[in-house]
């Protein structure tokens, strides 16, 4: 499953469990499904007190790493690989 989505303009969707979370820093981490952190900082933390650790979030991220957005509906999981005969 692919946890970062290119989109134009040099920003970028995304997806994974939020790990960390420090409004007052204004940082965060989320956790991709494939085990990968990812850092970024907040541009505005108002956004993010609506969500809490633990909880699976989509989040749009410039080209710094910098969090634009949360993105209330996330996009849909991809299937997995198939089984190996």
């Amino acid at each position: 499953m692919r946890s970062v989505l290119e989109q134009p303009q040099g920003r970028y969707v995304v997806t994974g469990t939020l790990e960390m979370l420090d409004l007052d820093a204004r940082k965060g981490r989320l956790r991709s499904d494939l085990g990968r952190p990812i850092f970024f900082e907040l541009i505005d933390p108002a956004p993010f007190q609506k969500v809490t650790i633990g909880e699976r979030i989509t989040v749009q991220l410039d080209e710094a790493g910098r969090a634009i957005k949360v993105i209330e509906q996330p996009p849909p999981d991809l299937p997995g690989p198939l089984p190996q005969s």
